[in-house]
């Protein structure tokens, strides 16, 4: 689910290969019944995903299916 926001309370966490001149950067935060994740980029638009969606992509990144 994608959520517009104005102001998200949440505490977001970046990653630290994020640095201050990178165009976009992925931020999560966790949440007791799910993940959201939005880009540095639109912060005001979420992505809401369960823990089993967040564990997939996860594994994903981590074997490569999103390299370019």
């Amino acid at each position: 689910m994608v959520i517009e926001s104005s102001v998200s309370p949440r505490p977001w966490i970046q990653s630290s290969k994020c640095t201050n001149g990178a165009d976009l950067c992925l931020q999560m935060a966790a949440e007791p019944d799910r993940v959201s994740v939005r880009g540095t980029t639109t912060p005001h638009v979420e992505l809401d995903l369960t823990y089993d969606q967040w564990r997939t992509f996860v594994a994903g990144v981590v074997a490569g299916e999103f390299d370019r």
